[in-house]
């Protein structure tokens, strides 16, 4: 179980460490992010504290919590992260061309479920994840996709693994078992979700990659919001992320009973960590609480299912 910290002060990590530890039930690692303002000057005092990657986005989420990084700061932070061993991973949004869809959607009058899909299209998907492979090979720092909704983005990832670059990426139990057509269209603001549910052509084209052995790991990627957050009939208004932790897997399983296809793939993508993408940590124990954290389930190994929790 992976959680993030976005705080770039160690002191705080350190302090999460511990409150987690005291009440974790399973094994669970930490993210580590940084302040914009501050670039890489904190992540060694970070893996020192216990971090088992980071974690950055190129879109700004929220300012503070979960800001966006340009890319001289990410090349920066790259380096210093590849010089101490860990991986980066990232949101993999681009920043610029989401604002401009997400006006021209609003601009439009477009409110009802196809809004989500039309503001952010696969191509912002598809730069925001060459940017940042490309600077982690210029720095020495692998990269990790931790979403990715697009049977493109897998294309980039087994192309830059192809030329020994550390890259690897991650596949949701949602973007695999739901589709634009028909549950964005039944379910509205309850299936609202960075980056969004694609059409079907595009889940097909992932469930190919999974087969091809191009997906890293498969996760939940769940979080829990109350009723009030997903029901606004303005699409864009709506929180994002998707529930249902105790469905998620069993929907997973369906998927890959329907086409055949093992629990275990034939082979595991060349340059994937064996183990999943995260580094081994320190963090052990038990881990509850309200923060969101993300099941993860290594593609290249056995499926099991998890008896609960909530999302990165």
């Amino acid at each position: 179980m992976v959680d993030a910290e976005r705080c770039g002060r160690w002191c705080r990590f350190r302090t999460k460490v511990k409150e987690a530890g005291a009440q974790a039930r399973v094994d669970f690692a930490l993210y580590a992010t940084i302040d914009p303002a501050e670039g890489a000057a904190r992540v060694d005092e970070l893996v020192d504290a216990g971090a088992a990657a980071f974690k950055f986005s190129t879109f700004g989420t929220h300012p503070t919590r979960f800001p966006r990084i340009p890319p001289q700061t990410l090349y920066a932070c790259f380096a210093a992260v590849g010089k101490r061993g860990l991986m980066a991973g990232i949101h993999n949004e681009n920043d610029e061309m989401v604002r401009a869809f997400m006006a021209e959607v609003e601009a439009k009058g477009i409110t009802d479920y196809t809004a989500q899909g039309l503001s952010r299209p696969p191509v912002t998907e598809a730069l925001a994840t060459v940017e940042v492979y490309e600077l982690g090979a210029a720095a020495g720092c692998p990269v990790h996709i931790v979403h990715c909704s697009i049977g493109r983005g897998y294309e980039l990832a087994a192309a830059y693994r192809a030329q020994r670059h550390g890259a690897t990426i991650e596949a949701c139990v949602h973007y695999l078992t739901l589709d634009e057509e028909n549950d964005v269209r039944r379910l509205g603001g309850k299936a609202k979700i960075n980056p969004p549910l694609r059409p079907r052509r595009e889940v097909e084209a992932l469930w190919h990659h999974l087969a091809a052995g191009n997906v890293t790991i498969v996760s939940t990627d769940h979080v829990s919001w109350s009723e009030d957050r997903k029901t606004d009939p303005n699409m864009l208004k709506n929180a994002s992320g998707i529930p249902g932790l105790e469905a998620l897997y069993g929907l997973l399983l369906k998927g890959l009973d329907q086409r055949r296809l093992p629990l275990t793939p034939r082979r595991a993508p060349a340059g994937a960590q064996p183990g999943g993408a995260v580094q081994d940590h320190p963090c052990q124990g038990r881990v509850r609480g309200r923060s969101r954290r993300r099941h993860r389930a290594d593609a290249a190994r056995s499926l099991s299912l998890p008896r609960g929790g909530e999302r990165q």
